[in-house]
């Protein structure tokens, strides 16, 4: 199974989740959730009820589908690409990605998705591989740049500017907020 980051991410994540325990969240998302073991252990951990799971391969949605099914959590499976619009049946309380948005080439709908269906008091639980991954060294050693600097065809600016500012306009009247 595809775990090394999965399971690499549950500390660094203990602090966010610690947060969100006590804010009785009722539904998530989580987009490119692979075999949902992060997405299980979320849940559980911060009470919700009900999971929006979106991944493009369905063997991996299968897998999430019989884990759950032992479980209280109501899991609703998506089988479609994250970049495309999602349109989930209602607002959640809670979007995660880990691992995952480095392999969108433009974040312009994934922007999209998380501003049209995370509720407006939600919280939005990223994790990126940094620049010393195996892949951006290969491509800072051929003379590439390396990969997640432009994400957006609409503004010019770096991934690190979009992920370390404390305020993101997303909505009209709403911030995402760094917690």
């Amino acid at each position: 199974m595809e775990s090394s980051y999965t399971i690499g991410v549950v500390r660094p994540s203990k602090l966010a989740l610690e947060y969100l325990e006590d804010k009785n969240l009722k539904c998530m998302a989580d987009l490119g959730c692979v075999h949902g073991i992060l997405t299980f252990i979320i849940a559980e951990f911060i009470g919700v009820k009900r999971v929006y799971t979106i991944d493009i391969a369905n063997d991996r949605l299968e897998f999430l589908r019989n884990v759950m099914d032992r479980s209280s959590i109501d899991v609703i499976t998506s089988q479609q690409d994250f970049c495309k619009s999602i349109n989930l049946p209602e607002k959640v309380h809670l979007i995660t990605s880990f691992g995952s948005l480095e392999h969108v080439i433009c974040w312009d709908e994934v922007v999209d998705n998380i501003k049209n269906d995370l509720d407006d008091e939600g919280y939005l639980l990223i994790s990126i591989p940094n620049l010393k991954s195996w892949i951006n060294r290969v491509l800072l050693l051929t003379g590439y740049q390396p990969r997640d600097l432009e994400i957006s065809k609409r503004k010019p600016y770096g991934i690190h500017s979009f992920c370390s500012k404390n305020c993101h306009r997303t909505h009209q009247n709403c911030y995402l907020q760094s917690v």
